[in-house]
């Protein structure tokens, strides 16, 4: 019995500690291979209380052909954005798709302020709702290089607070499993 119930233990922290993926963009100038700029999703609707917030880790490459960052943009649903913050002090604006950024030429959350070589940033975004996670088009620039990817980042689809996560119905199974056990131990 003892036996059961810890491999239901295990199996269920195994559930909840692979649904929380990062996703990671690398960008450089075409010939630079040693030098890369970095976004990094580290979390993704984290409620703190008010908003539910996606951290970013931000790193400016440092050096060889790829100059350091300049501003760059994600272009994330802007429906259920509340703020962002940068920990550089960074001005934030709202570049639309009827007024895209003037050197990117897409809309989105623009990060206006220049990066020092291999220096890292954390970005939180804060949304007013828990959103499905979608692909968003990054851009950076670099230097006189434009670079452009993809990240995981917000949708405007909320999530269906209805449906629990696999990882929370297989927990639920895993208490149950383990009462179901110790009842019939008792009897």
């Amino acid at each position: 019995m003892k036996r059961t119930g810890i491999l239901s233990v295990v199996f269920s922290l195994f559930l909840v500690t692979s649904a929380n993926a990062t996703h990671i963009l690398e960008l450089s100038h075409p010939d630079d291979t040693t030098n890369f700029h970095k976004i990094e999703l580290l979390s993704s609707n984290v409620f703190d209380g008010s908003f539910y917030v996606w951290t970013y880790k931000v790193t400016s490459a440092g050096g060889g052909d790829t100059k350091a960052l300049s501003h760059w943009l994600i272009d994330i649903c802007t429906d259920y954005f509340d703020h962002a913050t940068d920990t550089g002090g960074t001005a934030i604006s709202i570049k639309t798709p009827g007024s895209p950024d003037p050197t990117l030429g897409i809309p989105g959350l623009k990060f206006d302020d220049e990066y020092s070589d291999d220096e890292m940033r954390e970005v939180k975004i804060y949304m007013t709702k828990a959103l499905e996670i979608t692909q968003a088009q990054v851009g950076i620039k670099s230097g006189q290089n434009l670079l452009y990817g993809e990240i995981d980042a917000p949708s405007c689809e909320c999530k269906d607070d209805e449906v629990p996560e696999p990882a929370t119905i297989a927990l639920v199974g895993a208490g149950i499993v383990g009462l179901t056990a110790r009842r019939k131990r008792l009897i």
